[in-house]
């Protein structure tokens, strides 16, 4: 998917939380500004409101001194100390209210002392005696009207400041309630508009997503297609294994089954030749020269050494062509007890010590496991130093394997000889130790047929240790006591 149109949605949506949220904090704090001035408007009715009750009442206390002059009944002149105490207390409400505004300040600083010397002149006037109060009338009736227009003009004063500043404050509350009005207008077309661009960016969103669903659906019926395709290749191929497999099984059954039979049969031509060639040299003794009597003695000497790689030949295909079915449960012990019963006529002539741990019962081919141990022992004898040989025979569990292991103190393997001595007629000495080399290629071979594997850890002059795997599958249920002779 286009990673450009990806981001552009992303912003969109990003445009979409912020837009709104910003105009809607401008809207909140314009809000708080109207309400702010709302309260201004409403304060500027209270002041004029308590301006014009303390008027109200200075008029009031004068009217009540007049009656109380002109009747002398004692309602009106406690109507009058109860005006002039509602007065005061109007005068500090105002002087509360206009606490914030200088020129309201100055006007009351103007009004007290008037209105102070209003109401010390209308107590004086209560307490005039009757006798005089129809003289002095007259000139109270002055002294009042003085006074109220007094008041009246700083009255008048202050409600003009009040005027301007309602109508000031009427202009500010209008023009934040109409910027409160844009403000909201314009929050809903920049949303829709926002809502609108998201839609188109989801729709492209949408048709691309569809797109690469699509795409990613035909690349998938591309790999389906060339899975069928491969499965089918792959059936042909391992069919045609199969039957290549079986061909070359039965190839080298055919070999393995001819290799037995030639070596087999060649064995009696042969012998025909080492006897004709025995009898030949007695019956012409002390008739030839010796030049005649040694090609004798090569051709019988070379015909015991073709019988002897024919007999290790056969023997190395017969591991080939036993029939694997032939296995059994076997001990080992008993195998290398007749190992050691075969080689006894060499063990005693070198003085070898065989050493063995207490070897496991398996199933399998006896004759298999007695040439194994009869080539890995004989070979220890026969690769022996100048000290007499000493064979350690012994087996631990690996894993889900058994490894044996046959050490001796001969003359060692160099490394580089450790994989070509257990290739048939692979050997390392020539004629100086008799032998065919093929003795370690029967021990591949008849592990190989098992599933294990051997090897050997040497170096010259210092002994070698060969080890051959099976698996533990092989094994009967009994245990196994390393390090106990045998």
């Amino acid at each position: 998917m286009d990673t450009s149109l990806r981001v552009r949605t992303r912003y969109a949506f990003l445009w979409i939380a912020l837009v709104p949220v910003a105009l809607a904090a401008t809207a909140v704090w314009l809000s708080g500004q109207f309400r702010q001035e709302v309260a201004w408007i409403a304060h500027t009715y209270d002041v004029r409101t308590q301006t014009r009750d303390l008027v109200q009442l200075v008029s009031d206390a004068e009217d009540a001194t007049r009656e109380y002059l002109l009747t002398g009944k004692p309602q009106f002149s406690q109507s009058t100390d109860a005006n002039i105490v509602q007065a005061g207390l109007r005068l500090e409400q105002v002087r509360n209210l206009t606490n914030d505004n200088p020129v309201q300040q100055r006007n009351l600083r103007t009004l007290h002392p008037v209105l102070q010397q209003a109401f010390a002149d209308m107590q004086d006037a209560i307490a005039i005696s009757p006798a005089t109060r129809a003289n002095r009338l007259t000139e109270i009736e002055q002294q009042d009207d003085r006074t109220m227009t007094q008041v009246r003009s700083v009255a008048r004063a202050m409600m003009q400041e009040e005027e301007r500043l309602l109508l000031a404050r009427t202009r500010a509350e209008t023009g934040t309630s109409r910027e409160v009005e844009a403000i909201f207008v314009a929050a809903v077309l920049v949303t829709l508009g926002l809502l609108f661009w998201a839609s188109r960016r989801m729709r492209q969103y949408a048709a691309q997503r569809d797109r690469a669903e699509s795409a990613i659906e035909d690349t998938l019926r591309q790999f389906e297609a060339l899975n069928r395709d491969l499965e089918a290749h792959v059936e042909e191929r391992t069919a045609q294994l199969r039957k290549v497999n079986a061909q070359l099984a039965s190839s080298n059954a055919d070999l393995e089954r001819f290799a037995f039979i030639a070596s087999h049969d060649l064995q009696e031509p042969l012998r025909m030749v080492a006897l004709f060639s025995q009898l030949l040299e007695r019956s012409c003794r002390g008739i030839i020269d010796d030049q005649a009597s040694t090609y004798i003695g090569t051709i019988i000497e070379a015909t015991d050494r073709m019988r002897e790689l024919l007999r290790s030949l056969l023997a190395y295909a017969e591991v080939g062509v036993r029939p694997e079915g032939a296995t059994q449960s076997v001990d080992l012990n008993a195998v290398l007890e007749q190992v050691i019963k075969n080689l006894r006529t060499s063990i005693d002539e070198t003085g070898a010590v065989i050493d063995s741990a207490r070897l496991p019962d398996l199933t399998v081919n006896e004759g298999h496991f007695i040439q194994l141990f009869q080539n890995l022992v004989g070979n220890a004898i026969k690769y022996r130093s100048d000290r007499p040989p000493r064979i350690r025979i012994s087996v631990e569990q690996v894993d889900e394997h058994l490894r044996f292991s046959v050490a001796d103190n001969g003359i060692g393997i160099e490394p580089q000889y450790h994989e070509k001595i257990f290739v048939a007629f692979k050997r390392l000495h020539g004629r100086q130790i008799p032998g065919t080399g093929v003795g370690l290629a029967i021990c591949k071979r008849a592990l190989d047929r098992y599933g294990g594997h051997i090897w050997v850890e040497s170096q010259a002059g210092m002994g070698a240790t060969f080890f051959f795997t099976v698996p533990a599958a092989l094994k009967k249920e009994s245990p196994l006591h390393r390090g106990v002779p045998a």
